[in-house]
């Protein structure tokens, strides 16, 4: 049996390895998420709750640009993600001059390790979104580990997704173009939504975008054992997989579950994927890309080079960051005409 990245000799990468416009950020500014996920994951109950509360409130907490917020209407919601599953909280954000049109949908799943994270952590850049891009934006929460392991964040997506189809005329939008997107375990949740509508015939996204996706829980790529400073570990990563998939870690999972399994990528959603040269889930996206590619499934490949997991997060305003938000517009204003599908 193959060594996990733990029990090898660690490819350590420091600050020499950055794209130019990234260097200057200090060691304790790279430590992004890993201690965070590693204290909810294996800490006290009472210390992680206390964690979690501190970050939802700091989400609530997010002001928006005035230049932004004049542009566009907010509304909370709570809707019912089906049967004997409790309600979920969605955040809507859309266009205030447009109401009258319907328009298209970004579906968007925020990170965190699928342990922390809320409905309004990455506001700013969804309120962007709508007001730019003209688009409704929807985000949901989810239930989230240590408590609530796999299917639990999947089936509350699926059901704020359906909740939205039948909802369509109130909601002012296109059902037939709602792109998914998200974030880290974000990107995994999308892309594992994406995988369960196609195993059941339901009516897919017209497209997925997925920035720096954890795809796969057998770090059996040559990238898995990459440790660039302390963003976004393996043997963090690890931890989560292992509280996701509880009993079943380790075992030939289903791909709502595990979007790396899959084997089938015929009727996925076309996919615009993000990954970076020092992430070390970055071959593990290769490969996911390839798997579509070769179903004849439309694929827009980005490999970021000198960068790592999430970098737009820790350094939004650097050059290198520019430009990854800029492509990324471009991108959400092909996927979401709804006509990267090959019929």
């Amino acid at each position: 049996m193959p060594k996990k990245p733990f029990e090898k000799e660690k490819d350590i990468r420091g600050v020499e390895w950055l794209h130019p416009s990234l260097r200057d950020i200090s060691s304790f500014d790279l430590m992004g998420f890993s201690p965070i996920v590693d204290m909810i994951l294996t800490g006290s109950r009472a210390k992680a709750m206390a964690l979690q509360i501190k970050i939802e409130e700091m989400s609530h907490q997010i002001v928006l640009k005035p230049d932004i917020a004049n542009r566009i209407i907010i509304l909370n919601k709570q809707v019912s993600s089906g049967d004997r599953q409790p309600p979920v909280k969605i955040v809507i954000a859309r266009p205030a001059n447009r109401i009258f049109e319907l328009l298209p949908v970004i579906f968007y799943i925020h990170g965190g390790g699928l342990c922390t994270g809320t409905a309004e952590t990455e506001l700013p850049t969804l309120a962007r979104w709508a007001a730019e891009l003209g688009c409704v934006v929807v985000s949901p929460e989810y239930r989230m580990l240590p408590e609530y392991p796999y299917p639990a964040a999947v089936d509350d997506l699926q059901g704020v997704y359906q909740w939205i189809g039948k909802n369509s005329d109130e909601l002012g939008i296109d059902a037939s173009r709602i792109v998914a997107a998200g974030s880290s375990s974000g990107g995994h949740l999308a892309a594992a939504l994406a995988y369960r509508l196609k195993d059941n015939g339901d009516q897919q996204f017209c497209a997925q975008i997925l920035f720096f996706p954890v795809m796969d829980d057998r770090f059996a790529q040559p990238s898995s054992n990459i440790n660039f400073a302390n963003v976004w570990l393996p043997g963090t990563e690890q931890l989560m997989w292992q509280a996701w998939l509880g009993d079943l870690y380790g075992s030939d999972v289903n791909p709502d579950a595990v979007p790396g399994r899959t084997r089938d990528f015929s009727g996925l959603p076309p996919t615009i994927l993000h990954t970076a040269e020092l992430d070390h889930g970055r071959d593990d996206c290769l490969a996911y890309a390839q798997g579509l590619m070769r179903a004849g499934i439309f694929v827009d490949l980005h490999v970021w080079g000198g960068a790592y997991h999430t970098f737009d997060q820790l350094q939004p305003e650097c050059e290198l960051t520019e430009r990854y938000n800029n492509l990324i517009s471009a991108q959400l204003k092909d996927a979401l005409t709804g006509l990267l599908v090959r019929k």
